[in-house]
């Protein structure tokens, strides 16, 4: 059965092309959906690539097959991830740091923007 994954905004052409020759993939692409449509694609997606759709509680309980969760651009504002780690979902590949994601953001803002240790 193919990893069906969800991109909220449509790929760069090539891109897509490399996702879509994939036979173990499936591909749902949507352009910005409204919340109702996203949580009901959320239902069998394994994994989402969204920008500024919220993955909080709600959409959560409406995936209950979702593994992986990414953002276009930079920043996890819109992403619960207590929520991940309450759901028992990984988070983007860092599953072995050692403190929490928005301890480090704490602490890279406390270093003035730098991570901790870094030179001026």
């Amino acid at each position: 059965m193919p990893h069906r994954i969800l991109l909220c905004r449509t790929l760069h052409p090539a891109g897509m092309a490399l996702l879509e020759a994939r036979r173990d993939l499936d591909i749902v692409a949507l352009h910005d959906p409204p919340v109702e449509q996203f949580h009901q694609h959320l239902s069998s997606a394994d994994a989402v690539l969204c920008w500024l759709e919220k993955v909080d509680q709600a959409a959560l309980d409406a995936a209950p097959r979702l593994r992986v969760v990414s953002r276009y651009g930079v920043g996890f504002d819109t992403v619960d991830i207590g929520g991940l780690h309450r759901a028992r979902h990984p988070r983007h590949g860092h599953q072995r740091r050692q403190r929490p994601l928005g301890r480090r953001a704490r602490d890279d803002a406390d270093a003035g923007g730098r991570p901790p240790g870094a030179r001026p």
